[in-house]
């Protein structure tokens, strides 16, 4: 159920397409969902893909901080 929720977030915030890279904010939104998925894909052992959902998070994060260091949530 979680990871439903999850996708369907994950979803509407990707449809967003062309907003979501200029709005820091929903790309935030996107970090926190990345990293959910990925402690829900870790807890049901499917590493990979956990993997990869961490890797989009950390990508995410890293572009956040260089546009907005002084946010220390980011």
């Amino acid at each position: 159920m979680a990871q439903q929720s999850f996708e369907s977030a994950q979803a509407v915030l990707q449809r967003v397409g062309p907003h979501a890279t200029k709005d820091l904010s929903l790309q935030f939104e996107l970090t926190t969902i990345d990293n959910n998925m990925g402690h829900v894909l870790e807890a049901r052992g499917r590493l990979d893909e956990a993997t990869i959902q961490y890797g989009s998070m950390l990508a995410l994060c890293r572009k956040l901080v260089a546009a907005r260091p002084e946010r220390t949530e980011w």
